[in-house]
């Protein structure tokens, strides 16, 4: 995932908020991607004015640190790969290939 701001003119004096774009969410899953994205921007809106940029990118960085374990079905066993209300704790039973994709063990 790659995280774009956009600062706008006059950067930090203006109140208008710091632009938020992300890119190559590969395996993110839209329902974490718009997450993140709504996060984020929330985060510009309300330090607008602010020194944000460093603090954006460790919202994102926390936030993928968070949540990084796949979404949908393992294509073997046909189980989810993790509970859908909550992360898992831990991923030790998932077997993660250099492409990103990922199978029960």
């Amino acid at each position: 995932c790659s995280l774009a701001l956009a600062a706008p003119h006059g950067y930090p004096c203006v109140d208008t908020p710091v632009g938020v774009a992300l890119m190559g969410t590969k395996g993110m899953g839209d329902a974490r991607e718009a997450e993140l994205r709504t996060r984020l921007e929330d985060e510009a809106r309300h330090m607008a004015g602010e020194m944000v940029l460093g603090h954006l990118c460790e919202v994102a960085k926390d936030y993928l640190t968070t949540h990084n374990y796949p979404v949908g079905l393992c294509v073997f066993c046909l189980e989810p790969m993790a509970p859908q209300e909550q992360p898992p704790q831990s991923t030790a039973n998932l077997l993660k290939l250099p492409c990103f994709h990922a199978f029960h063990r």
